[in-house]
């Protein structure tokens, strides 16, 4: 099933895993790099205890977690071509910050625990939405723009490149990883 939840509130959380017989946790609960920035202590509450909680309660009653990271928990200092998976990452947003908590917490659930943690680094989201808040925002708005103004302006030099990804491409790939055999998946 799917809920509305507090990320906060972990009672409610693991009251929600029992009465629902939940076996998996997605959890997407995040404020993303600009509203983050607007509110840092909110986003350290939303996106790091957030994470702990999920982590906690996974832990607690033996669940397969999936948290998604992103492109964010890189940095200025993190290669640019063909990226690995382990670099280098020091991101300078608290969103970026906090995702690189989540992909280690989970980690270390996963070695001290046994906890079935999955996570992919997305690259930025697109979809026919308005934009929500997050880094590439501006890959959306500028049809948006287009549409409503005429024009749009974009704070990008022309030459950056930034990895993207449709909506459903995501789902997609969320849904593969999160449903393949843990004896598969490694």
């Amino acid at each position: 099933p799917f809920r509305y939840l507090n990320i906060l509130d972990q009672n409610a959380l693991e009251e929600t895993v029992v009465n629902s017989q939940i076996d998996i946790i997605v959890h997407f609960s995040a404020l993303l790099s600009a509203v983050g920035e607007n509110n840092v202590p909110l986003a350290l509450a939303v996106n790091g205890k957030g994470v702990e909680n999920v982590l906690e309660v996974g832990r607690k009653y033996n669940l397969q977690v999936f948290i998604p990271s992103t492109i964010g928990a890189f940095g200025p200092t993190s290669p640019l071509e063909l990226t690995p998976d382990i670099c280098i990452q020091r991101p300078r947003t608290i969103y970026g910050v906090t995702k690189v908590y989540a992909e280690l917490l989970g980690e270390y659930y996963n070695d001290k625990f046994g906890l079935d943690f999955r996570c992919l680094r997305y690259p930025g989201i697109i979809s026919a939405t308005m934009p929500g808040g997050g880094t590439t925002d501006y890959a959306v708005q500028a049809f948006y723009d287009a549409l409503m103004y005429g024009k749009h302006k974009c704070y990008l030099k022309p030459n950056t490149r930034l990895p993207m990804m449709y909506d459903t491409d995501c789902t997609g790939s969320t849904v593969f990883v999160g449903f393949i055999s843990n004896k598969s998946f490694r």
